[in-house]
């Protein structure tokens, strides 16, 4: 076979430095991506998961090298694409001398229901024109040995020669449950494989799959696994030749996997998002207009009355559907309400929304004066975003209509299935099983009263309302109750910084990362605890002043340290930008007037990147080397535009100083206010404000140099120990997540 890079027109080659070996890109992925751009994918679009998905496979087993086994981490956004990826990186798969795909689909039945349909409907699978291509099985067992015989038997004939036409790829789409996963390898145990590369695609990679013994174990030493996991390690040791691809959108967990898990990926790759995506930064920080307040009092659960926020959403989502009507456009649209963990409040939430549009329906008919004047006003507000809305005289007029023709569906274990293609207009009302996966088709309004998730991958996994969406974004609501907006504004910025790290990374061994993880919002943990595999601690910089703890240990660390403070300060005064900082700081806020002090100079509004690179070149021990990588990562998540002010402190002299203690140094590096007695706020009778207060509004580096009394040092060097903290503005206080290397 040849493995160099084929040109397909219209479609780019990745850069094959990327991949351990290139795909080409035969008849089954041309022949998908073209049915995809008919379907109105775009070219370019087209090109660019052309171009991912050969990253990808590249990086899994080369189907001609000998057997091994790898695996390996594909980061998408929530409802970003991904079964679009993995989909071409399948059609790949068989151009490049696949003979098997197993698919591991969702953990209930419908979202594997949703996924294997999709896959049936894109690769045409069952389709007789498609059969010498393809061959599926659904959640295969012993009783399917003698057609997995046959279809492997096929493909190895072909591949040893004795065949001359290529034979079908088999695909095995298996529910991700411990029973089905167990069956499958018990069958596939039986066949023999060693020569077949299989590709294993993971959908939802961080639920179920991973071991949740992983903390436990980490912590006691054993190496005990979880239901789920263990079968997936069975599978995975009934195929002798494959890759293990997990896809994702919450990968935190994943990459916190224990160093020595099978399941530990190889390699990352951060999925691009379409120009149509619609996503965390789309909604929470360039169209804020399209979010709506659940307000407080409404945030307890009442049976007895029915919030005015959920009016307000089931009316929008009326108009919505209304225009839909008026331009006779066949497609669905969807309001989902995410009401609660608890099955019975969906009930509750579902004869609501009945009620509701069984009287607004009659009340419609009537012309009901109160009631027309609602809808007029929510027109209004739909107005302000949609600037082409239909009159709302012509959408009042189809109503009526759309009221007696919306379906509503309670989606819970007890619900029934959502039959897209049965209805235009659908009402989904659920909790969990709506959280993660769960498609919705033409989704415009989102209800969502739960209150803000405990870790940041359920949070982003509810966000149904993300997606390919900028069509009809502009009569898009979302209704969120404010610390749940306020999670997920922080949370967008944090997996900004973690795309981009890995983006960064891209290329090299992901054994080599560093684990680092930004925690906004409030969250109490970044994932599930019991996945956890690797040591982690989590910095706070929730208080404000970040600090170096430890002096170093030899002197030459000292040297170097003191060395590069001056030379910092020296590059900063020969920009000219270093100034005196009484005459920098608001009189209101800060004052010295002590005398015989070396002048105090700051830098204002350096570039973040800038105060990175100062910080790395340190040479810190320890407890230090974590916090110094934590505040760099934080540094990281910072706009480019932030400025960040750096102040050396008594312009690095410690001549005069009484001199400090190591222990004091460990605990606070402070100065106080003097005189110290001084009650509140009296500026006036302050000959100094602290050292907390040299700071104006920006994030702050201190740089400074200590006279300490009982260290091991001789000479100059124990009179001038460098020393650094760091000032976190409140709005920019956060935890760090980072991993502890032996």
């Amino acid at each position: 076979m040849n493995n160099g890079p084929q040109p397909v027109a219209g479609f780019g080659l990745e850069n094959p430095g990327k991949m351990h070996w290139v795909p080409v890109i035969g008849s089954a992925t041309t022949s998908f991506i073209e049915r995809t751009v008919a379907d109105g994918f775009s070219e370019t679009a087209a090109a660019s998961v052309i171009g991912e998905a050969r990253e990808i496979l590249g990086n899994c087993v080369d189907p001609q090298s000998t057997p091994k086994q790898t695996a390996l981490l594909a980061v998408g956004r929530v409802q970003s694409g991904k079964t679009l990826s993995f989909t071409t990186v399948t059609a790949l798969a068989r151009d490049n001398g696949y003979g098997v795909v197993v698919l591991l689909t969702g953990t209930t039945g419908n979202l594997k229901t949703q996924s294997e349909n999709r896959l049936r409907r894109d690769l045409q699978l069952g389709v007789l024109q498609s059969h010498t291509t393809w061959t599926h099985l659904s959640n295969p067992s012993l009783a399917n040995k003698a057609a997995l015989d046959q279809a492997v038997s096929a493909w190895r004939a072909h591949k040893q020669g004795q065949k001359a036409k290529k034979q079908p790829t088999l695909v095995i789409t298996v529910l991700k449950h411990h029973k089905r996963l167990s069956a499958l390898a018990d069958v596939m145990s039986l066949i023999s494989l060693g020569d077949i590369p299989v590709l294993v695609i993971d959908d939802e990679a961080d639920q179920a799959t991973l071991n949740t013994k992983a903390a436990s174990n980490l912590k006691k030493g054993l190496a005990d696994e979880s239901g789920t996991y263990a079968s997936i390690a069975k599978l995975r040791n009934a195929l002798p030749f494959h890759s293990f691809l997990q896809y994702t959108a919450t990968p935190q967990a994943n990459l916190l996997m224990a160093i020595a898990d099978r399941l530990n990926p190889d390699y990352a790759k951060v999925l691009t998002t379409g120009d149509a995506y619609t996503g965390g930064e789309f909604f929470f920080t360039e169209k804020t207009e399209l979010l709506r307040e659940i307000p407080e009092d409404e945030e307890e659960f009442d049976d007895t009355e029915i919030p005015e926020s959920l009016q307000e959403a089931v009316r929008s989502f009326l108009l919505v559907c209304a225009v839909a009507e008026a331009e006779d456009a066949l497609v669905n649209r969807s309001m989902l309400i995410q009401a609660s963990q608890y099955r019975e409040r969906h009930e509750v939430y579902a004869d609501w929304v009945q009620g509701l549009l069984s009287s607004w329906r009659q009340l419609i008919s009537d012309h009901e004066s109160t009631t027309k004047a609602l809808f007029e006003a929510t027109w209004r507000d739909l107005e302000k975003t949609w600037q082409h809305i239909p009159s709302f005289d012509q959408l009042w007029s189809h109503l009526e209509d759309v009221c007696g023709d919306v379906r509503l569906v309670v989606v819970n274990s007890e619900g029934e299935e959502v039959d897209w293609g049965a209805k235009r207009f659908w009402i989904l009302v659920g909790g969990q099983k709506l959280d993660r996966g769960f498609t919705v088709e033409g989704l415009v309004t989102t209800y969502m009263p739960r209150p803000k998730a405990l870790t940041p991958d359920t949070l982003q996994q509810r966000a149904r309302f993300f997606g390919y969406r900028r069509g009809y974004a502009a009569g898009i609501r979302v209704f969120l109750q404010p610390d749940v907006r306020s999670a997920y504004s922080e949370y967008v910025k944090d997996e900004g910084v973690l795309h981009r790290a890995l983006r960064e990374h891209n290329g090299q061994p992901l054994s080599e990362w560093r684990r680092s993880f930004l925690l906004s919002g409030g969250m109490k943990q970044l994932v599930r605890s019991n996945v956890i595999g690797r040591t982690t601690v989590n910095l706070d910089f929730k208080e404000g002043w970040v600090q170096q703890r430890r002096i170093p240990d030899r002197t030459d660390q000292v040297i170097d340290n003191l060395g590069r403070a001056e030379a910092f300060m020296s590059f900063l005064q020969s920009e000219g930008v270093l100034q005196d900082v009484r005459t920098v700081l608001p009189a209101t806020h800060f004052k010295d007037v002590r005398g015989n002090r070396p002048v105090t100079l700051l830098a204002a509004d350096r570039n973040p990147d800038e105060i990175v690179r100062y910080l790395l070149s340190l040479d810190v021990n320890g407890s230090d080397q974590v916090t110094v990588t934590a505040v760099c990562a934080w540094l990281s998540s910072l706009a480019q535009s932030q400025g960040i002010d750096v102040v050396f402190m008594d312009s690095l002299i410690s001549a005069g100083q009484s001199g400090r203690t190591v222990t004091g140094l460990s605990t606070n590096i402070f100065t106080g206010r003097s005189p110290a007695k001084v009650a509140g706020d009296d500026m006036a009778k302050l000959n100094y404000t602290g050292d907390r207060s040299v700071h104006a509004s920006n994030p702050t580096l201190h740089v400074r140099a200590f006279k300490v009394t009982d260290t091991k040092f001789e000479g100059p060097v124990a009179d001038r120990l460098p020393w650094f903290a760091v000032w976190v503005p409140s709005e920019h206080r956060k935890n760090v997540v980072l991993e502890v290397l032996p």
